[in-house]
C-alpha cells in the first residue's frame, strides 16, 4: 500500500491528535465532521433520532422538576454533537478496507510516542519536559508516575488502545506480525498502573471465550490463555510493591481510587438524582450544579477543586443525570443491540462489546467519545462480517480479510 498523509490522517489523528480538544471531546469527533460518510450514512441519524425520541420526555420532566437551563441546552447539545460524531466515526472506520493497516500504524504511533517520552523522562528526571507521563497520588499515601499518553488521564489512554488491543488479538491466526504490534502496546499499557483496566481486560476475554467453547482445542486455548494471564499478573504482583500494595487495598475495599470508582460513585449518583427524581435524575449537566456541593462535601474537598469534581462512572453518572429509568433504559438497549445485531458471532466486535460494557459500571464518564465509538464500532464491524459471510464462503472469506489486513 502506498502510505499518504490521507491514508495515514485517521491513525495519526487517533494515536496522537485526540488528546489535542477538550474533553468529552477528542479529535476523532473533529475529523469526523470532515468527512461525507458523516452526513450520508444512516445509522449516524437514526441513532440521533432515537436517541432524540427517548430523551424528549425527560426533558419535559426535567424541566418541569427545575434545571439550570444554560447548562442543561449546552449539555444535551453537546451530547448530540458526540453521539453523532462518535458514531459516524465509527461508521468510517469500519468501511475502511485497510483496516488493519491502520490498526498497526496507530499501535506503531502509540509505541513511539511512549518511548520517545520515556527517553526524555529517564535524560532528564523530569515528568514535564516531553509529557506523557505525570505524577499521581496512587494508594496509601504513595506517589507514582505513571504514563497517558498525553491524554488527560493514564485509564484515559488505556480505552483509546483497548480497540486495537482487541483487534491485534483477534487477527493473531490471520497476520503473523499482528503479534509484534501487539507486544507494542504492552509496554504503554503496564505504565499506565490502572488496575481496573486489566480487571476488565482479563474478564472479557475469560466471558468471550468460554461463550464460544465448541471444542477440545478451544477449551486447550482458553487454558493456555488463562495461564499466561496468571503468570503475567502474579509475575508484576510480585515484582512491584506499588503494584502490590495496590492490589491488596483494592481487595480489602480501602483503595480510595477504586472506591471512588465504585460504591462512592453510586452514592454519590443517588444522592444528586434524588435532589430531583431518584427514578428521572437531576439532568444532563447537572452534576455540575446540584452535585458539586455534595461531592465536595463528601471528599471534603477544598474550594479549589470545585471545577475538576466529577463522577469518574459512566453508569453512575447516568444514575445521576437520567434516574434509574435512564439507567436500565441504557443497559436495556445495550443488551438488545447485542443480540439483535449478533455482535457475539464476530471475535473482534464481541471482546470490544463485552469490555465496555463492563466497564461502564466503574469507569469512564457518560457522554464518552470512546465508549460510543467502540460500541459503534462493534457493531458495524459485526454487521460487515455478518453480511459478507452470507455471500463468501468460509476458505474465500478469510483469504479476502487477510488480504485486507
Amino acid at each position: 500500500m502506498k502510505i499518504t498523509l490521507k491514508n495515514t490522517l485517521p491513525a495519526t489523528i487517533y494515536s496522537l491528535a485526540n488528546c489535542i480538544p477538550a474533553p468529552p471531546i477528542l479529535g476523532m469527533n473533529i475529523l469526523a465532521l470532515f468527512s461525507k460518510k458523516t452526513y450520508t450514512n444512516k445509522m449516524s441519524l437514526l441513532c440521533v433520532a432515537i436517541y432524540l425520541a427517548i430523551s424528549l420526555p425527560f426533558l419535559a420532566i426535567h424541566i418541569k422538576n427545575g434545571v439550570d437551563t444554560e447548562t442543561y441546552i449546552k449539555s444535551f447539545a453537546g451530547s448530540i454533537f458526540i453521539l453523532f460524531t462518535s458514531v459516524s466515526g465509527a461508521f468510517i472506520i469500519a468501511s475502511k478496507p485497510n483496516l488493519g493497516f491502520q490498526i498497526r500504524l496507530a499501535s506503531s504511533f502509540i509505541f513511539i510516542a511512549f518511548i520517545i517520552s520515556s527517553l526524555a523522562l529517564l535524560a532528564t528526571g523530569s515528568e514535564k519536559f516531553a509529557g506523557g507521563w505525570y505524577e499521581q497520588y496512587y494508594t496509601s499515601g504513595t506517589t507514582i508516575i505513571r504514563y497517558g499518553g498525553y491524554m488527560y488521564e493514564a485509564s484515559h489512554l488505556c480505552l483509546i488502545i483497548t480497540p486495537l488491543f482487541f483487534y491485534l488479538l483477534s487477527n493473531l491466526s490471520i497476520k503473523k506480525t499482528n503479534k509484534y504490534y501487539l507486544l507494542m502496546l504492552l509496554p504503554p499499557l503496564i505504565a499506565t498502573y490502572s488496575i481496573g483496566f486489566f480487571a476488565t481486560l482479563i474478564i472479557t476475554i475469560i466471558i468471550a471465550s468460554v461463550a464460544r467453547i465448541k471444542s477440545r482445542k478451544t477449551i486447550r486455548r482458553l487454558s493456555i490463555t488463562t495461564l499466561l494471564l496468571m503468570i503475567f499478573f502474579t509475575a508484576a504482583y510480585t515484582s512491584s510493591d506499588r503494584i502490590k500494595t495496590r492490589v491488596d487495598n483494592i481487595s480489602s475495599f480501602t483503595d480510595s481510587s477504586a472506591k471512588g470508582r465504585s460504591s462512592d460513585s453510586y452514592l454519590l449518583a443517588t444522592q444528586i438524582a434524588a435532589q430531583k427524581s431518584l427514578i428521572f435524575g437531576a439532568g444532563i449537566g447537572q452534576i455540575k450544579i446540584i452535585g458539586n456541593p455534595i461531592i465536595m462535601d463528601y471528599y471534603k474537598y477544598s474550594e479549589d477543586l470545585v471545577e475538576t469534581v466529577r463522577i469518574p462512572s459512566s453508569a453512575a453518572e447516568m444514575l445521576a443525570s437520567y434516574g434509574v429509568a435512564g439507567l436500565t433504559i441504557k443497559i436495556l438497549v445495550l443488551i438488545t443491540l447485542y443480540f439483535k445485531l449478533k455482535v457475539h458471532r464476530n471475535t473482534y466486535s464481541n471482546y470490544l462489546y463485552i469490555f465496555f460494557f463492563i466497564y461502564q459500571f466503574y469507569g469512564s464518564f457518560m457522554l464518552s467519545t470512546i465508549e460510543i465509538f467502540c460500541f459503534a464500532l462493534a457493531i458495524f464491524i459485526a454487521r460487515t462480517d455478518s453480511k459478507s459471510s452470507n455471500i463468501i464462503n468460509t476458505p474465500h472469506r478469510n483469504i479476502l480479510l487477510a488480504n485486507q489486513l
